[in-house]
């Protein structure tokens, strides 16, 4: 359980920037939540939309906001750990959505009195045109491979963030560098059932980022995982691989990752 009374069991940090109407429907998915002993901690990066103007309307117990420049995504998400009081921490920036309202009455109910340094379930993905995938997570020793499920999907212990927190030196991929040094120390914990619903299209999805993140990820063979020079370069050549499939045949992908979710 929580560590004092006061202490909420789930912080929910959202890191937004001028997508007003995304981070009301992050917001809708959170508010219908029946479990409610929650916080939700928004990261605005200095929006200049009416984002504020929404966030000023909100009324709801555990709820805080801060509006400033970032350097990007996971400083933003860096600053949320900092606000962070929660046992466990789940990032569900602007467009991201709890997968139904009973995701934080699951994750509770399976941790109970342990401490697991993560807790993972599982992910639907959705593209805006009526089509959804079901992305079951994979066991977490294959993250060696790459991220084993979507970071919406995991909830951290407060602690381990709190040690760790988001490298800079990984534009794109520190999620899955914090989550590499987690699990080397910690056990995981798997949740049945979708976690979060996520819409496709993010930055690290685009093709002409697709270098970067694949220098970044070499990077976290080698320095995070401490894997052999051979092993990291067979390691990025498979999922290389993957990717390009994705790219070229996105429906051929899908029917091996994914199964129909409607």
């Amino acid at each position: 359980m929580s560590d004092s009374p006061t202490q909420p069991r789930f912080s929910i940090v959202t890191v937004c920037l001028n997508c007003r109407d995304d981070l009301e429907k992050t917001f809708e998915s959170i508010r219908c939540q029946k479990f409610k002993d929650y916080e939700w901690c928004v990261v605005d990066g200095g929006s200049q939309d009416s984002t504020g103007e929404f966030l000023r309307s909100i009324s709801m117990v555990g709820f805080g906001w801060t509006s400033e420049p970032d350097d990007g995504i996971f400083d933003g998400m860096n600053k949320g750990i900092e606000r962070a009081t929660g046992q466990y921490v789940i990032f569900m920036n602007a467009g991201d959505l709890l997968a139904d309202d009973s995701v934080l009455t699951r994750v509770h109910e399976a941790i109970g009195d342990a401490s697991p340094g993560l807790v993972y379930g599982d992910a639907i993905e959705f593209d805006g045109k009526g089509n959804e995938h079901y992305k079951r997570a994979r066991d977490p020793a294959a993250n060696r491979y790459s991220m084993f499920t979507h970071h919406q999907s995991q909830f951290y212990l407060l602690s381990c963030l709190k040690k760790d927190g988001f490298s800079q030196k990984y534009e794109l991929s520190a999620d899955w560098a914090l989550t590499t040094r987690i699990l080397r120390r910690r056990d995981a914990l798997r949740v049945e059932g979708p976690v979060c619903r996520y819409l496709r299209g993010g930055v690290s999805m685009r093709p002409e980022r697709r270098r970067q993140i694949n220098s970044e990820m070499f990077e976290i063979h080698r320095t995070e995982q401490g894997v052999s020079l051979p092993i990291a370069f067979l390691l990025s050549v498979s999922k290389l691989s993957a990717n390009k499939l994705r790219e070229v045949a996105p429906g051929l992908y899908d029917r091996i990752r994914f199964r129909r979710a409607n």
